[in-house]
């Protein structure tokens, strides 16, 4: 397992522990990071084509207040977190994306994302719950 460019950047001296338990802790840590970077930035240039969809200009979810709660947008937010995850996070295998209705006006909507996640010969089920929040979506 191989640290991520971001990761790299932000801790260089950090070093890869040898053991396969702590590697996958490691990688469990690095995800849930980088899912959080994920979900509190906005595609600014969501659409520009000239750039590529796979484009690093294009991180980021869609403002989640654009979207409705009506099945077809649950729907739409979750295929553009799967696309996401898959494209900026592949890390995660076989990510799932579970969307449940919340009764709190704030935060309408609660995210579930699980998948596995793989070490060395270790594997391990993955799951996380991001907190979104009115502050969090203004970034």
């Amino acid at each position: 397992m191989q640290r991520f460019l971001f990761d790299r950047l932000c801790e260089p001296l950090k070093h890869m522990p040898i053991d396969s338990h702590n590697k996958l802790l490691l990688l469990r840590v690095s995800i849930v990071e980088a899912l959080q970077r994920l979900f509190t930035h906005r595609s600014f240039f969501e659409g520009m084509q000239s750039t590529g969809p796979n484009s690093i200009l294009n991180f980021g979810l869609k403002d989640l207040m654009s979207y409705s709660a009506t099945i077809e947008d649950i729907c739409v937010y979750k295929t553009q977190i799967r696309q996401m995850i898959l494209q900026y996070e592949p890390r995660l295998i076989n990510p799932d994306i579970v969307v449940q209705e919340s009764n709190n006006p704030l935060t309408p909507a609660k995210v579930f994302i699980s998948g596995q996640i793989k070490a060395d010969e270790l594997e391990d089920d993955f799951l996380w719950n991001p907190v979104i929040t009115p502050e969090s979506q203004g970034e």
